[in-house]
């Protein structure tokens, strides 16, 4: 026994070799050999497939191998240098890299990347290069980041990149790309087969990143995606890749097409209202259909509804066919080249001749605009009255005709740390620091690419520049879960300067790449992944909703998660909800019989008109409030006859029945109640048995005011009197029923001429686990031979269904 698990430890132990052997057998150079992968490839832990997963590689990705093992399966494994990380990946997945160490060499851009002026992020951009393009690299540097950029030649321009952002080998049509999980119940799994554990299930309308592409040996086609900073595989066929896809949500987009706006993400539903071509609109959320259809939800102030992808675009105008000129918004628009040369081409196309090239500071005038396939806006221009060409939106920045309304005005910077510069550039010179809340003066705008600059004027006189975000108005996110890291810049590969809270919120200044440039409360600025993050805080009421349903009114939010709520009443017909939440957005519009309705920061705010009152309806998903008129006249209550059948209740000294006195009190109430005008619906009208829980799931499945549960006591022959209870603990509508408690029993006793002994709160199992304003009346003690006499009298059941009737009367009638 003991040879044999020798021998196992001898045929495994290998698989972290302190030496490795090259494939004769001796031992490995250690110079470093630089390979290309030839497949998508995973970089594991060890040198078997059994080991842990640390990164993946992309098919035509230049790695460094330091090391060479076979392990005793008798597979070579290469140890690998990728991205920072070292690990094992199989020998037969890489092949040598022919790449001559001189320069130029034709490279391709793996992303959409900027060319910088110098080798950092710091530098200003000097152009911009699309994903697929190919490009010269004429040098390589390693700045004292330890980052290496490349020095590249590129329509004419000469500047700088990220080594990483570019690939000796065409890039795949799908990585780098952000697509749009087209079903719902999507399993992310571990690897690129369905046998591989579920890491996460993705949901209809979730946006995620592609990292890599892998058809599996069952033929079938896998993607790597990254959703909320959480990595798995899913089917290509689940995804659906747009043409355009907004960053964040809600977001402004342009009709490109009148269309009309409908009810659901089909042109089967209805419409509800119609969008024009040039009209902006207000996106927040997004559905694929079955027939791989993208269509975006809008909300246009006063409804909502969907339209297809193919009527909005993200251009600040108008898109036109590419080399077909759009003047409505563009003609006369003075521009200024912002690079230091800049190509003018024949037609609005990287392909298209180079005709010309300006110097910097070159005054033009906008004729038209187009965009080109990939979507970028190229503007027709003309020089001293003469038709030049073509030139990339990149390259040149909007000067305005006249400064914009919000120009020439104080405004307050609303970051805390704003900076102002010499020039309109991150790397000019700093003047001044402003603090937040500081007033400024806008004198004018320049529109510019990641973000618009503003030249202001500081309370201490000085004029230069700051980035527009830091007096607009801040838009937020929130992190979705704790943990995730605030790099020092936009990518995985920078430092993390802090780790975030979940649900924690961040100011965003501006986008680049799917990573958000943000600034927590703190004040700390730094880069997230946008994936990692949400336009609304993890628990939420939102997209609130006015609707008619059986003529009655609702206002509605629909609630990001399951959370807890509750609720009290204050004076002055206002309604506070509370709970685990922590936002709840306001509707946009004027609601009937609500004069506001305010976020506090920690509560929902409701003030009604005067004649108005409600009833709240709490579910997993959503918070309903149910807006009614004051009055009886219109109300729907549920009367429980307690017990029932075989279920006699108690019986009196006399024989008396407990379930005969309630069923036909029950009878007799809704006699009363609907000559008042009210619906009343019965949970049994006859002697019928009925569990506890079918009484409550009749009440919590309805759409009801009330719950009435009559019942007649027990306890000795001396015991007396008439009791009303009710449920705090756990009815969510503890409130409104400890209200009703209170009237009800008022009435009860008035007419009763009984002995009042209040109301009271009881676990009862009617209140408790019900989740309408419920209430349990003990008219009287059947165990009491003088009350069970008077239980007896058709006289005295009328008089308890007079009394239940005022009493609803009475709390309907009030706030």
């Amino acid at each position: 026994m003991k040879k044999t698990l020798l021998s196992v430890l001898l045929a495994t132990c290998p698989l972290w070799p302190s030496a490795a052997l090259a494939a004769d057998g001796s031992p490995s150079s250690s110079s470093p050999t630089l390979m290309v992968a030839e497949h998508n490839a995973l970089l594991r832990r060890g040198a078997t497939d059994s080991y842990q997963i640390v990164e993946s590689i992309s098919a035509g990705q230049q790695v460094k191998v330091i090391d060479k093992f076979q392990n005793a399966a008798g597979e070579t494994w290469y140890r690998i240098e990728y991205k920072g990380i070292t690990g094992w990946a199989r020998a037969d997945d890489f092949s040598e890299a022919h790449v001559s160490s001189a320069f130029p060499n034709v490279m391709f851009a793996k992303q959409d990347s900027l060319l910088k002026r110098g080798a950092t992020d710091s530098y200003r951009a000097v152009g911009s290069i699309p994903a697929g393009q190919q490009v010269n690299v004429i040098d390589e540097f390693q700045n004292a980041y330890g980052e290496t950029w490349y020095r590249i030649e590129y329509g004419g321009v000469t500047g700088w990149a990220r080594a990483d952002s570019f690939s000796n080998q065409p890039p795949s049509m799908l990585v780098g790309k952000r697509a749009v999980i087209a079903a719902n119940d999507i399993a992310m799994r571990k690897g690129a087969s369905p046998y591989y554990p579920v890491v996460k299930t993705l949901s209809n309308g979730d946006v995620v990143s592609i990292m890599a592409e892998f058809t599996n040996s069952l033929g079938e086609q896998y993607v790597r995606v990254e959703w909320a900073g959480v990595k798995g595989w899913v089917k290509t066929e689940q995804i659906y890749i747009p043409k355009q896809l907004p960053t964040l949500l809600p977001t402004f987009m342009n009709v490109v097409q009148s269309s009309p706006v409908r009810r659901g993400a089909s042109v089967h539903y209805r419409a509800v209202a119609t969008v024009s071509r040039g009209q902006s609109v207000k996106v927040i959320d997004l559905f694929v259909t079955n027939g791989q259809e993208l269509w975006y939800r809008v909300d246009l102030g006063h409804v909502r509804g969907w339209v297809s992808e193919k009527v909005l675009t993200m251009s600040s105008t108008i898109s036109v066919p590419s080399g077909v000129s759009d003047t409505s918004s563009i003609s006369g628009q003075p521009l200024t080249v912002s690079v230091s040369v800049a190509n003018v081409r024949q037609a609005p196309s990287l392909k298209a001749k180079v005709v010309t090239q300006l110097k910097k500071g070159t005054k033009l005038n906008s004729l038209s605009s187009a965009k080109d396939a990939s979507g970028a806006l190229w503007y027709k221009v003309s020089l001293n009255g003469k038709t030049l060409g073509w030139v990339h939106e990149t390259v040149v920045t909007k000067s305005y005709l006249s400064p914009p309304a919000s120009q020439g005005k104080q405004k307050q910077v609303t970051t805390a740390n704003a900076a102002l510069f010499a020039e309109p550039s991150l790397s000019a010179a700093v003047i001044e620091r402003i603090a937040k809340n500081r007033t400024v003066t806008v004198l004018k705008t320049t529109e510019a690419s990641p973000f618009d600059w503003v030249q202001v004027t500081s309370a201490s006189g000085k004029t230069g520049w700051m980035p527009a975000f830091e007096v607009n108005a801040p838009s937020y996110v929130y992190v979705k879960q704790a943990g995730t890291p605030l790099r020092r810049g936009a990518s995985s590969n920078y430092q993390s300067l802090k780790t975030l809270a979940a649900n924690e919120r961040l100011a965003v200044l501006y986008e680049y790449h799917g990573w958000l440039n943000v600034e927590t409360s703190n004040g700390v600025r730094g880069w997230v992944e946008e994936s990692s993050t949400s336009t609304v805080a993890l628990n939420s009421l939102v997209e609130p909703t006015f609707s008619t349903i059986n003529d009655n009114a609702y206002l509605t939010w629909k609630k990001t998660s399951n959370f807890r709520v509750s609720y009290s009443l204050l004076p002055g017909n206002r309604l506070k909800i509370t709970g685990s939440f922590s936002y709840a957005e306001v509707p946009s519009t004027d609601i009937p019989g609500i004069q506001t309705v305010e976020w506090t920061g920690s509560s929902l705010l409701i003030t009604f008109e005067p004649g108005y009152t409600f009833t709240l309806r709490h579910y997993s998903d959503r918070l309903a409030l149910k807006i009614l008129e004051t009055g009886l006249k219109g109300k729907k209550i549920i009367i429980d006859a307690g017990h029932g059948a075989h279920d006699t209740g108690a019986i009196g000294p006399g024989g008396t029945r407990e379930k005969d006195i309630t069923l036909d009190t029950a009878l007799l109430l809704k006699e009363e109640l609907e000559r008042a005008g009210a619906i009343v619906k019965l949970t049994r009208s006859t002697d019928i048995f009925l569990e506890l829980s079918e009484r409550t799931w009749i009440a919590n499945s309805s759409d009801y005011d009330a719950f009435i549960s009559i019942h007649a006591d027990s306890y000795s022959r001396t015991s007396r009197g008439t009791t009303t209870y009710y449920n705090v603990s756990s009815n969510f509508n503890g409130p409104k029923s400890e209200q009703l408690a209170a009237i009800v029993q008022k009435h009860l006793v008035q007419q009763l001429g009984t002995y009042d002994r209040g109301h009271k709160t009881q676990d009862f199992y009617v209140n408790r686990k019900n989740e309408l304003p419920s209430i349990l009346v003990e008219l009287a003690f059947i165990s009491n031979p003088n009350e069970e006499a008077l239980l007896k009298t058709k006289a005295f059941r009328q008089k308890a269904a007079v009394g239940i009737r005022e009493g609803l009367e009475e709390y309907f009638s009030q706030f």
